[in-house]
């Protein structure tokens, strides 16, 4: 029997350790059926697989390769009693480490939940703000529905603010390169509707059908790739055409609108925007809480926990990259940063969610946020509901079957959502 000790006691990042000493049968018996095992899956001319000598077998196979293979057989026989007879619950897979081949000797480190600390509520709980509609964005949504039953009518005039112009158009930097985009031939644009570079429609105005015009803007800052640069543009105007736009009247409403009366148009407009408004407020809530919260918690974590949230974190960005055709790579390439910049940045990312989701755990603990397997069932029956077929249904159900990691995460979901509820409302 192998000889285990606790070597380092569950500490405040919540790892234990344990040294294991194997005798030398022990060892021996775990190396030859890694060699057996090896041989069963390398191709040897002349032989069958699995039975060529073990001698050969050996001679190809590196050792440490073997010791390695040896080493995880002799830990996984020993893990279930070890986590039984010390009460043990690790929240990831024990790291090994080699600390002597004679005799065999390992270490076992075993991560379980640290100790979580939190501040008071109030530190956690946002503030409420009420949400309301700026006149401002009401009157804006109104002119817009009007705006798509204008009417326009050709104009010999010079150009004036809301009338809509057809230009062609060409931009240069002061060196005379033309970035790409900076070009358009019948590009049409209404004065007013603020959709061109800051500058551009007052250069527009007072130009009549026919005429062009050279002038510079400065890009804002915020740009992409123009910020803050000044761009030339010569622009040429094919057509000016005074646009007409609609009073909201009764009678209009009802015939272009479907709407028994303007106020009751208005009544929509003012309700959808504060929907919208309160959907904001809520979401704004939510996410000072979760922001308050990572202050909030204080835990120290596991080296060996950080890391695999890391791992974790690099193979979302690579699922990501190969669902639009790169790779990670080719990404790092692209930031401009070093390795070392971008591992550091992981680092950050997964100490941060670590201390989240162990700070929403202990919160839904201290607010006693429970989800009954019936409340599940009903979620569920939900969205199969919102399917027509029956095999969509019958695939929802077994997707979300007791036990499944599906079910397990929507528990979650649901726990999260009452804790918001009760925190944020």
């Amino acid at each position: 029997m192998p000889q285990i000790t606790q070597s380092k006691k569950r500490g405040k990042d919540g790892t234990s350790q344990f040294t294991i000493t194997f005798t030398a049968e022990e060892s021996t018996a775990a190396q030859e059926h890694a060699l057996q095992h090896a041989a069963e899956q390398l191709t040897v001319p002349g032989f069958r697989p699995g039975k060529a000598p073990m001698d050969m077998v050996r001679s190809k196979v590196n050792p440490n390769d073997l010791l390695e293979d040896a080493v995880h057989e002799l830990v996984r026989a020993q893990l279930p009693s070890m986590v039984t007879e010390n009460k043990l619950e690790p929240i990831i897979a024990p790291s090994i480490a080699l600390e002597k081949k004679e005799p065999l000797t390992v270490t076992m480190t075993f991560v379980e939940k640290p100790a979580v600390t939190l501040g008071k509520l109030s530190a956690i709980t946002p503030e409420k703000k009420t949400p309301k509609v700026e006149d401002k964005h009401f009157d804006q949504v109104l002119n817009s529905i009007a705006s798509q039953h204008a009417v326009t009518s050709v104009v010999e005039r010079p150009s004036k603010m809301g009338d809509k112009l057809t230009i062609d158009f060409k931009g240069s930097l002061l060196d005379g390169t033309e970035p790409s985009g900076l070009k358009a031939a019948g590009y049409a644009v209404t004065l007013g509707s603020q959709n061109l570079v800051p500058g551009m429609e007052e250069e527009l105005t007072g130009i009549a059908p026919g005429g062009s015009k050279t002038f510079t803007v400065t890009f804002p800052k915020e740009h992409e790739q123009l910020g803050g640069k000044p761009v030339t543009f010569a622009v040429n105007v094919s057509r000016v055409e005074e646009v007409s736009v609609p009073e909201l009247t009764d009678d209009f409403v009802k015939e272009k609108l479907g709407r028994p009366s303007a106020q009751a148009l208005k009544d929509d407009v003012r309700n959808s925007l504060m929907q919208q408004e309160e959907n904001f407020e809520q979401r704004r809530r939510r996410d000072e809480m979760l922001s308050k919260l990572v202050k909030a918690v204080s835990v120290e974590l596991a080296p060996g926990l950080v890391a695999e949230e890391m791992r974790s974190i690099a193979g979302e960005i690579s699922q990501q990259l190969q669902e639009r055709g790169t790779t990670m790579q080719e990404w790092i390439k692209t930031t401009g940063k070093k390795p070392e910049e971008i591992e550091a940045e992981w680092k950050k990312q997964a100490e941060e969610r670590l201390k989240l989701r162990m700070g929403i755990q202990e919160l839904m603990a201290q607010q006693e946020i429970t989800v009954t397997d019936e409340e599940v069932s009903a979620e569920v029956a939900k969205q199969a509901q919102r399917v027509k077929s029956d095999a969509d249904r019958a695939e929802i159900e077994k997707q979300y079957a007791p036990g499944a990691n599906a079910r397990a995460q929507l528990e979650w979901q649901m726990k999260v959502e009452k804790l918001f509820e009760k925190i944020c409302n």
